[in-house]
């Protein structure tokens, strides 16, 4: 596609990247702006992140950035010639520029190469003002119909961390997986067994903590993925539970993270998330409205002290905010494991909330989480039952309310 791109914004971060691309140009090299970068950029979506290829020498290129720019840089991958260049924006803001060279000599063909067609987009970067936007795969047009599809039927054996991403995105963009790229996850869903645990706990971090988790977690069942990088969430699929629970396990860990994003929404109003509402295709019951108006009163004389308890770090950037939404998800992970019946044939639990928490401890551990974080989240879940209980004592002393 010919169509012409103005890459320049009159905000800073716009001005600045505007600032980065001329000097690109002005090495008189051949060099496009790709992937995420153009993605979001013919979305109007702000970006910090920008991601170049150039026909040789990436390394040398983010060097070259961080010296003209007064950044740093480092090696991203030595072998495949990628580098990274961290430029100040200003005193608390950075923009990242990946730089990496074509991994084979034709543009066309190095985008084929990439996961899904929004990203499989490319921007020339001549010394003109505006420029050419390379789209050989319709990524633009997926990107009208928010849609979501593969650039070919190897993508994911090319990195099946791709299928993570792939519901990152939908969790994020609000973009809809084809059926086409539907059928390929499951077929390839087993291949995320061999990809870094590092690499599939930062995925997993934005799918539960972007607003709709619930669903999100949802769509990792239906893709077939869940079994193979949260196997406790599901083993919770079509184990009943005694009144006065009405759903699966499954589904009831659903339902108590629905219901957090909504104390989410009423903490931080701006934050994206929302009081659940009722989804096509999905049984799990919800909170009448009248219930929050009723929450919201008796929570507001701790507003404040909510807030600033949640926002407590933990490690890498991540709050308790962040890992309370991994604790609802795994609070019942003990469930499965504990089941049992009493004398009426009702089934029971007993000792889910131990059991339970050596699980969190142990998948926690297994996604390479900090050492407060596995600890929060294995906490949380031996001690989630307590509250209930302490409910049921009446009047409550001070030791137990500490």
């Amino acid at each position: 596609m010919n169509l012409r791109i103005n890459i320049e914004s009159k905000s800073p971060s716009g001005a600045f990247i505007g600032r980065i691309v001329a000097f690109v140009a002005s090495r008189g090299r051949p060099a496009w702006l790709v992937g995420g970068y153009v993605r979001d950029l013919l979305l109007g979506h702000p970006t910090h992140d920008v991601d170049l290829i150039v026909a040789q020498d990436g390394i040398a290129v983010a060097r070259a950035l961080a010296k003209a720019f007064n950044g740093a840089w480092f090696v991203l991958d030595d072998e495949r010639d990628v580098g990274r260049a961290i430029l100040p924006l200003d005193a608390a803001t950075n923009i990242e520029v990946d730089v990496a060279r074509l991994r084979v000599p034709d543009l066309l063909d190095d985008l084929a190469l990439r996961d899904f067609t929004v990203n499989a987009m490319a921007i020339a970067i001549e010394p003109a003002g505006e420029r050419r936007l390379c789209d050989p795969f319709d990524g633009r047009l997926d990107l009208e119909r928010r849609l979501l599809r593969a650039v070919t039927a190897g993508a994911f054996r090319d990195d099946p961390l791709r299928m993570l991403r792939g519901v990152r995105m939908v969790a994020e963009l609000g973009f809809s997986l084809d059926d086409t790229t539907r059928g390929l996850i499951r077929r390839d869903a087993s291949l995320l067994a061999v990809v870094a645990a590092e690499r599939v706990r930062d995925e997993l971090m934005r799918i539960v903590t972007a607003p709709g988790a619930w669903q999100h977690v949802r769509l990792l069942a239906e893709l077939e993925l869940l079994s193979h990088i949260l196997p406790e969430s599901a083993a919770q699929m079509g184990v009943m539970q005694s009144p006065p629970h009405y759903q699966d396990v499954f589904d009831h860990s659903r339902s108590v993270l629905a219901h957090l994003e909504g104390i989410y929404a009423w903490l931080w109003p701006e934050s994206g998330y929302a009081i659940p509402q009722p989804m096509p295709g999905d049984a799990t019951l919800l909170a009448p409205v009248a219930w929050w108006d009723e929450l919201a009163a008796a929570l507001s004389p701790f507003e404040l002290e909510l807030r600033n308890h949640l926002l407590l770090p933990l490690a890498a950037g991540r709050t308790r905010r962040h890992l309370l939404l991994w604790a609802a998800l795994a609070h019942d992970w003990g469930k499965p494991a504990k089941r049992a019946e009493d004398v009426d044939g009702q089934p029971g639990r007993l000792d889910h909330d131990r059991w339970g928490a050596l699980l969190a401890e142990a998948r926690c551990q297994a996604l390479k989480f900090s050492g407060d974080e596995v600890a929060y989240v294995a906490r949380l879940t031996d001690l989630h039952m307590r509250p209930a209980h302490l409910a049921r004592s009446a009047p409550m002393t001070r030791r137990a309310i500490y």
